[in-house]
């Protein structure tokens, strides 16, 4: 499969997909997130999200497969809940 187009949302995404499958042609969306949600975000929620931001916008740039990217957004995840254990794990001893 050949990528064509690159959405910026997912209703988008979903809307260029219809128009494709009517037409025939067979499309696929990968590398949907969750949208939406209510709740409250601490500070430092925030700064992770403008993390996260920064990191999807270099990915962009530099052109990085989506699989590769949220293969590399895990694996930030599982270094930052590591570092969190071991930094836990040491102040409380």
């Amino acid at each position: 499969m050949i990528k064509i187009y690159e959405s910026s949302t997912a209703l988008e995404a979903h809307m260029i997909k219809n128009v494709l499958e009517s037409e025939g042609v067979q499309s696929r969306i990968e590398g949907e997130d969750l949208q939406g949600g209510v709740g409250v975000l601490q500070a430092i929620g925030v700064v992770r999200v403008v993390i996260f931001g920064v990191i999807d916008t270099v990915f962009n740039q530099l052109g990085v497969d989506t699989f590769l990217k949220t293969v590399l957004r895990g694996a930030i995840i599982i270094l930052a809940v590591a570092s969190y254990s071991v930094r836990s794990k040491r102040e409380a001893a």
